[in-house]
């Protein structure tokens, strides 16, 4: 809803008659993981329409495997999940060696292109491919090693799913070789009108938007479009007020069924519901400010993680301050750990000072007025280490 044209690039890659990747990437709550997954879905179905209309069978049924690189433990996980999209049966019964699960895959793929009159067609979804940056620095080259392999034996269609556009780049050159199309799809957050059509679409598919007043939704759009642009932030809003409404506790789960609802006296979410709603920053996931944090490019998120570490001007963990100069060769040191190529000095005093617009960091001009003895102070610490955390920025 509200991504067509997303959607259409997305498409452009599942077509292609040879093996193609889509990099997906756009902030949290952006309608990614929805889109891909509404895409895929609608291209199986012309798949299986079209193979019926024909009265054969033209080639063999591509393989649908969805992949969440946050469940993975290490890098053979990969395969065992393929090998289990392609042969449940051989799954089961393989063990949990890397190798052996490598050597199973091999063989359905062998299999499977001597009995088709076509090479073996493999959709495959990596989600939440930001995993891999705070992985262990060699999960990056057993990725492109795992992809390149798939593509040699088959025609993949590989999307990636991240909030940071900088995997692309740095998974992008080595993938074209052996793909024929290559597409970057950039999700932008949604603007205030477009969160209200999503809500108005979502709530009247429920039968819920008579319970919910104009000037309360527009207030919900603007406000989180002010922030983030977080369209599932701005559901559970939603729903909190509704449940604010009704008087029922916050439960695990932001959707309400409407026959739960339908005996209760008729009345509507009003501004003073929805304002309550935005307040109780404990239902819904995330706060405000984390939420704004997990959004950001991934070259601030380390800036504010190097910050956050506590490490670069003091033995106590709780001073969040630095000279740019000692910041931007601790950020560096961080990059090189997550295989990131880092900005240079210059970049990271504006990163800083787009930081400082944002409130997350507070600018200390130095008496002799150099750039490089310019002190930078961490705001918002628990928000900031909060949201790090969320986002495995963290993990080493």
């Amino acid at each position: 809803m509200g991504r067509e044209g997303e959607a259409e690039k997305i498409r452009d890659v599942l077509v292609q008659p040879k093996s193609a990747v889509g990099f997906v990437a756009g902030p949290p709550g952006s309608g990614k993981t929805h889109t891909v997954r509404s895409v895929v879905a609608k291209c199986m179905e012309d798949e299986d329409g079209k193979e019926g209309a024909d009265g054969k069978e033209q080639k063999e049924k591509a393989v649908t495997c969805w992949i969440n690189c946050m469940s993975l433990s290490q890098p053979g996980d990969l395969y065992r999940n393929l090998l289990g999209a392609m042969e449940p049966t051989t799954a089961a019964k393989g063990g949990h060696d890397a190798k052996e699960a490598w050597k199973s895959m091999l063989r359905s793929m062998r299999n499977r292109n001597r009995t088709g009159r076509r090479r073996s067609s493999v959709v495959l979804v990596l989600d939440e491919c930001d995993a891999f940056v705070a992985a262990r620095t060699d999960w990056l080259a057993e990725v492109q090693e795992f992809c390149l392999l798939v593509a040699s034996r088959c025609t993949l269609k590989l999307i990636c799913i991240s909030n940071s556009p900088e995997l692309a780049g740095r998974l992008m050159p080595s993938l074209q070789k052996s793909m024929s199309h290559t597409e970057i799809v950039i999700f932008q957050a949604y603007k205030t009108q477009e969160i209200k059509n999503v809500l108005t679409g979502l709530l009247q598919g429920g039968g819920l938007l008579d319970w919910f007043s104009p000037s309360a939704l527009q207030f919900c759009a603007k406000k989180i479009g002010s922030q983030s642009g977080d369209m599932r932030y701005a559901f559970c809003v939603c729903m909190r007020a509704l449940e604010l409404l009704l008087g029922c506790e916050a439960t695990d789960s932001p959707s309400l069924k409407e026959a739960d609802i339908v005996q209760e006296k008729r009345q509507a979410v009003e501004m003073e519901h929805m304002h309550a709603a935005f307040q109780d920053n404990g239902h819904g996931g995330m706060s405000k400010p984390s939420n704004a944090i997990t959004a950001l490019p991934l070259h601030q998120r380390l800036i504010l993680f190097t910050l956050s570490k506590g490490v670069l001007a003091s033995k106590d963990k709780n001073v969040t301050v630095a000279q740019l100069t000692t910041l931007h060769h601790h950020y560096e040191r961080n990059c090189r750990k997550r295989l990131v190529k880092p900005l240079s000095f210059q970049q990271v005093a504006t990163a800083c000072k787009d930081l400082a617009d944002a409130g997350l960091v507070q600018i200390h001009q130095s008496k002799n007025k150099k750039v490089g003895d310019t002190a930078y102070k961490l705001c918002r610490v628990a928000d900031v280490r909060a949201a790090l955390e969320r986002s495995h920025l963290t993990t080493t």
